[in-house]
């Protein structure tokens, strides 16, 4: 008796251990995209806005990649990049609006300059204000309907000749 009491101890140890590794498992598999974007759930910045990939392919048909906020609320699109000091070679933000019309950005609050590129409903690239004035109220107008406008560090256009008629890709907006 004493080794059947045994033997049913070792079994549900052995099954304890089994379902433990197919949990693990189980997670490890949920979480090959975690902290990344382009699969599953996009990454997050520390602002809470989800942070994805945005493709720039130039007419040299070179893409560039800038990992972007994504700014979706009014609220969201009010604050964008006031306030702050730096923003990361390849980073910008997203600004995804319900409709296309033509849109106006200011830099009242904005630190740093920067470039404004406005995008039409298509991804295909209507207008660029180009190293826009930090600190001023100054409107910078799309010279088209935009749905999406990408701020980057100014200058970034440039140096990446990226100009009117170039594309844009990412995707869930």
């Amino acid at each position: 008796n004493e080794s059947a009491v045994d033997m049913k101890k070792i079994e549900q140890k052995n099954y304890l251990k089994y379902l433990m590794i197919v949990a693990a498992l189980a997670f490890l598999s949920g979480c090959s995209s975690c902290g990344k974007s382009g699969g599953g759930t996009p990454a997050q910045s520390p602002s809470g806005m989800p942070v994805i990939e945005v493709g720039i392919t130039n007419s040299d048909s070179v893409n560039y990649i800038v990992r972007a906020e994504v700014a979706l609320t009014d609220s969201e699109h009010e604050v964008g990049l006031m306030n702050r000091s730096s923003l990361a070679g390849n980073a910008g933000m997203l600004f995804v609006f319900t409709d296309s019309q033509i849109r106006s950005f200011w830099m009242k609050n904005t630190l740093i300059p920067l470039d404004m590129i406005f995008v039409g409903a298509d991804k295909v690239i209507v207008s660029i204000s180009k190293n826009t004035v930090p600190l001023t109220t100054t409107s910078h107008w799309s010279a088209g309907p935009a749905k999406y406008v990408l701020e980057v560090n100014g200058g970034y256009c440039d140096s990446k000749n990226i100009g009117v008629g170039d594309t844009l890709t990412f995707e869930g907006y």
